[in-house]
């Protein structure tokens, strides 16, 4: 039997047809090794024992999209322990090993042959009236906006403490790198490669035409503040919405908190991987257009 550096493996899987196929197409190569595999407990797979929390296993294998690894990270709550994404979703742009690809790559990760991916992540904080009444962390990315679509949100700004300026816009967000090429890339944001330390801040549909994306250090503290001068002017709430995953309602008197996490978030790549080549490959960079002029 084949040994891998790893002595247990959790499985995270998205509830697909397609991702069931790759965890059945991977289970004898993780059989293979002296391995203890287990599967999460909200999806129980065949006979694969189930576990709840990261602290029980050593490595991750997510096998969906991006999506399912942010609620990977939502539900086990550890930034700790390393993962290895299959991608069995739509886009993926962090999980990168296609399902076909898999049955290769995989025995290399196993047995250490892999680079380390650090990403950073948004540590966010809601508070009201000088209490913290809300905390969690981001891998993509937080936004403030209210919940009518086309209605346009007064947001004052501040980093470092620092006045930056009222964003009228249909909402603001803040991306990590990992982040910019989700809603920041359509919202026109910048693509910012992951191994840079820094956050981004995008209006969404802003009013001025002037107001456009910025990107802050790492060390930077971000105040987001909607200002409704009176709670009667808007019919709608606002909300803070976190990885696209998460809804918290906001007040106007509340006042959203972002800076980086001290955790960050370990993938394991194979040697050869490429970021760029993920972006060619993904945002379909140098395919010439096809023109059917009949």
């Amino acid at each position: 039997m084949t040994h891998s550096i790893y002595s247990t493996i959790g499985v995270l899987l998205k509830d697909s047809d397609s991702a069931k196929s790759a965890l059945e197409a991977i289970l004898p190569i993780l059989r293979n090794y002296d391995i203890g595999v287990y599967i999460h407990e909200d999806t129980p797979f065949g006979d694969l024992p189930t576990f709840s929390r990261a602290d029980d296993i050593e490595c991750i294998i997510v096998i969906g999209g991006d999506g399912t690894i942010i609620r990977t990270l939502r539900e086990l709550q550890s930034y700790k322990v390393p993962v290895i994404s299959i991608n069995a979703g739509t886009v993926g742009f962090m999980a990168d090993i296609r399902v076909e690809q898999a049955c290769t790559m995989l025995p290399a990760l196993l047995q250490g042959e892999s680079t380390q991916d650090i990403r950073s992540l948004l540590h966010v904080e809601l508070y009201k009236h000088s209490e913290r009444i809300f905390q969690t962390t981001a891998l993509n990315d937080v936004v403030l906006a209210q919940g009518k679509i086309a209605r346009l949100i007064d947001i004052q700004v501040l980093i470092d403490n620092q006045y930056v300026t009222d964003y009228l816009a249909d909402g603001l967000l803040i991306s990590t790198p990992s982040g910019s090429t989700a809603y920041n890339l359509s919202a026109g944001g910048p693509i910012v490669h992951p191994s840079v330390t820094a956050m981004i801040v995008t209006a969404i549909n802003p009013y001025s035409l002037s107001q456009k994306p910025i990107v802050v250090p790492s060390s930077s503290h971000i105040i987001l503040r909607p200002r409704v001068k009176n709670v009667q002017e808007t019919d709608e709430a606002i909300y803070l919405t976190i990885d696209g995953q998460q809804f918290i309602e906001v007040e106007p008197t509340m006042e959203v908190r972002v800076r980086l996490s001290e955790q960050t978030l370990t993938f394991l790549r194979i040697q050869s991987h490429s970021y760029f080549e993920t972006l060619r490959t993904k945002l379909k960079w140098g395919d010439k257009p096809t023109i059917n002029l009949q």
